[in-house]
């Protein structure tokens, strides 16, 4: 899929459009990209990290159907909760119906 450089990209022209770059059906390969240098976070590689995470969250959220698989997470403060926010809630949604999840 060849995408526009960020320079080429334009506002939406429409009310409800949203401009998502990447492509959210690009997400998964950019999250299976290996880390440059391997990644590590506090000396423990990274696919080990998310391992963990997502058991820990699962305890809270209930399983996930693959352990394997990525999750698109979002938070914010509870307080000063801004248009910025917002937007990147939007977006969150929006990659979200455009993978079908």
């Amino acid at each position: 899929m060849n995408e526009p450089a960020a320079w080429q990209l334009q506002t939406p022209a429409d009310d409800g459009q949203v401009l998502l770059w990447p492509d959210p059906r690009r997400w998964r390969e950019l999250a299976d990209r290996p880390a440059p240098g391997g990644g590590a976070l506090l000396g423990r590689p990274l696919p080990d990290v998310r391992r963990q995470a997502r058991a820990g969250l699962a305890l809270l959220a209930g399983p996930s159907p693959d352990p394997d698989a990525p999750w698109i997470v979002t938070g914010h403060q509870t307080f000063f909760y801004h248009a910025g926010v917002w937007a990147k809630n939007a977006a969150i949604d929006a990659a979200r119906a455009a993978l079908g999840a």
